[in-house]
């Protein structure tokens, strides 16, 4: 089974690869990377540090919640390093096992250093939801796509959805009646135990509303990343077309379709942007510039991995455990 879901990623991603590269006119597309303007590569490659600043700190807040003290530059250094070995990876949660083994000799307790990165992650897709619903509220009338408006609403009933039943008085006496069953088998015990940690941050709330706000931060500069990006290419498109699709294309590339969201991204961009006239070649070109960007951005974290190695043989740093596990 797992063998053929495989095989159907790579045919989606074959095909998504296929749709992009018969929109695209390469002579037009020469022309513009002829004609790039350095200064807003230049500007992205900022962006993107900012970026990788704020993910850290997120990071770091919610290890703190735990009382795992480790330092921001170390932290700043497993997220540079497991993002370039990420490069290297065809999967959407290559990042995550890498930065969870980047602290796995720093950290005494696993699972806490998970539930950090689910929480996280979480966080982020909520953000990710709610910047693409107001994106839609605020200009939708003047850019009306009924896709866009359809797959933001239904994300956020979905997702709140999903953490009302995963958090219902149901599924909590459900866990509690079968509690000894559940420790019969190790891995059963070991997502209870998972879902007890994540559920401890209920105790830090005013850290989970920072975090939350850094989110929105990060996911309205990679839409500032988009835009400059159109920039560089000499593109002349309204900054609300990026607000309105790029969340939306994010949310898509996260969805496990696709091989790492290869030819995902292109993909969706050549369709919306060509929804409001902006021709395949440019809506193509920005994305895959985004990602050029992105891949010289992450280079410092080789240089990081050459030197120090992803995860430092240190004494474990012990975690608090708190009280909340419902």
């Amino acid at each position: 089974m797992k063998f053929f879901l495989k095989i159907l990623r790579v045919v989606i991603c074959l095909g998504l690869i296929y749709f992009v590269v018969s929109k695209v006119d390469y002579e037009p597309l020469r022309a513009i990377l002829r004609d790039l303007r350095i200064e807003f590569c230049i500007a992205i490659i900022g962006v993107l540090y900012v970026q990788n600043f704020i993910k850290a700190l997120k990071w770091h807040t919610l290890l703190q919640a735990k009382n795992i003290n480790l330092s921001l530059l170390r932290i700043l250094q497993v997220d540079f390093s497991s993002t370039f070995l990420s490069l290297f990876v065809p999967s959407t949660i290559s990042l995550d096992l890498f930065r969870a083994y980047g602290l796995s000799k720093e950290v005494a307790s696993k699972k806490q250093t998970a539930s950090s990165i689910i929480v996280d992650r979480l966080l982020s897709l909520f953000a990710l939801i709610v910047v693409a619903n107001i994106s839609v509220l605020l200009f939708y009338k003047t850019i009306a796509v009924p896709e866009v408006a359809y797959t933001s609403i239904s994300t956020l009933i979905v997702f709140t959805a999903v953490v009302l039943i995963i958090n219902s008085r149901f599924v909590v006496r459900f866990l509690s009646r079968y509690k000894a069953t559940i420790r019969k088998y190790n891995i059963l015990h070991k997502l209870e135990e998972l879902r007890g940690s994540v559920n401890e941050y209920k105790l830090h709330r005013s850290k989970l509303i920072k975090v939350f706000f850094l989110s929105v931060a990060m996911q309205t500069l990679r839409i500032v990343v988009y835009y400059l990006a159109s920039l560089a290419v000499n593109a002349n498109i309204p900054f609300q077309y990026f607000m309105i699709f790029t969340p939306i294309v994010m949310f898509l590339v996260m969805l496990p379709i696709s091989l790492a969201g290869i030819g995902l991204r292109e993909s969706s961009f050549v369709y919306f942007f060509s929804k409001v006239g902006v021709l395949g070649t440019i809506a193509f070109a920005i994305p895959a510039l985004v990602s050029l960007m992105v891949v010289i951005s992450v280079l410092p974290g080789g240089l990081i991995l050459a030197v120090k190695g992803l995860a430092l043989k240190k004494q474990p740093v012990p975690a608090e455990e708190s009280s909340v596990t419902t």
